[in-house]
């Protein structure tokens, strides 16, 4: 029995050296654990702090601008660099998704550049001289206090190339007509297409004007026929041909004048279109029309500064005189109504519009042209006062 409980004191022994082994264990293992544990948020940490500044897109346009502020001759800041690169219509930037990287231009050969980016840099591959590349790291501390700019401009690079490809979209489906080789069909549209860019309606033209072709010493001449009062047959008033250089020409038939070119690009349906002008659309200048008089006239020629076909309406234009002399202000109404269509840096002339005023007004007048209320040419008086 001695035996036995000794055994059995062993044993007991044995078991209490096991069950603190074993707590010994697994303290070391959750220590280990909470090592792992700590080490892992730690390594999730470090990677949250080098996170890249930029998206991809971001650093290429980080990279455009870095070559720009790189260059010897730069004198601009960011932000000019910026307004340089997205201003109309000589900046205009456009940013592109390519195979190989992210390209962005503004329309010539010399400011369209691609860029490739890795994983720690962005390097220009084209053009490929110089060997440009930076390292993120580079380009997150040049532009750190630029990210909603360097985001932006990819914003606006995209939208111009979108642009552009609805433009190159629709011009493709404008049809190319050769103004050298025109049918009949063909020339009296052009014709028509003038005649409303000059104040025609389209709906005046089909009902009063008749057109007829025909071939005259190898010329296609088109004669315009308007109804005369009685109704009882038309007259013809002009005469239209397309020259030798596809130029279209007009001759007044009552005076026997001689050809004048009065289009040299072919006039398509679409030209017509375009928003009403404003001010900011257009430029003025008014010159005398005809000598001195009682009643002297003015001529006032109206160019299309925009990028776009505009509509002008003579109604919408005025001469304003204001006195040196006294507090009179006066607005002289346009002498006639007229809607005209400006092509993109075309002008228009309408003639003997202003007046008329008497011959000494420019004297002690400033003389002031409206559009919309809005001055958009102005002439100073002769003289401030009598003498």
């Amino acid at each position: 029995m001695k035996t036995f409980k000794g055994m059995v004191y062993v044993l007991s022994l044995l078991t209490l050296v096991g069950c603190s082994q074993k707590g010994t264990n697994n303290e070391s293992k959750e220590t280990t654990e909470s090592t792992r544990v700590s080490q892992t948020k730690t390594s999730a940490s470090s990677k949250e702090i080098e996170k890249p500044l930029f998206t991809d897109e971001a650093y290429a346009a980080a990279g455009y601008l870095s070559i720009y502020l790189e260059a010897k001759d730069n004198k601009q800041s960011i932000d000019d660099l910026f307004y340089f690169i997205t201003k109309e219509p000589e900046g205009n930037v456009t940013f592109t998704k390519e195979k190989d990287g992210f390209t962005l231009g503004q329309g010539t050969a010399g400011s369209t550049m691609t860029f490739k980016v890795e994983k720690d840099k962005v390097t220009r591959i084209s053009p490929a001289e110089n060997n440009f590349s930076w390292s993120k790291k580079e380009l997150d501390k040049t532009f750190k206090d630029y990210q909603k700019l360097v985001e932006k401009l990819v914003v606006i690079g995209k939208e111009n190339k979108e642009n552009h490809k609805q433009a190159e979209i629709e011009a493709a489906k404008k049809e190319v007509i050769d103004p050298k080789n025109l049918t009949e069909e063909q020339a009296i549209t052009w014709i028509k297409n003038y005649l409303i860019q000059n104040g025609a309606t389209e709906e005046g033209l089909n009902k009063n004007s008749e057109f007829q072709s025909d071939m005259v010493d190898g010329y296609l001449i088109i004669t315009q026929f308007l109804p005369v009062p009685t109704g009882a047959h038309k007259k013809i008033t002009y005469q239209f041909r397309i020259n030798s250089n596809g130029h279209l020409e007009k001759k007044y038939i009552a005076s026997n004048e001689n050809w004048e070119v009065i289009s040299t690009e072919y006039i398509y349906k679409e030209d017509l279109e375009g928003p009403t002008a404003t001010k900011s659309d257009m430029s003025a200048t008014m010159v005398q029309d005809g000598s001195d008089g009682p009643g002297m006239f003015y001529t006032l020629t109206i160019k299309n500064t925009s990028d776009h076909t505009i509509k002008v309406s003579a109604e919408e234009l005025a001469l304003n005189k204001n006195s040196s002399l006294s507090d009179v202000d006066e607005d002289i109404p346009a002498r006639y109504q007229k809607n005209v269509v400006i092509p993109a840096g075309k002008e228009h002339e309408f003639k003997q519009l202003l007046g008329p005023v008497s011959g000494d007004t420019p004297l002690y007048n400033n003389l002031d042209v409206t559009y919309q209320g809005e001055v958009i040419f102005h002439q100073a008086a002769g003289m401030e006062s009598y003498k």
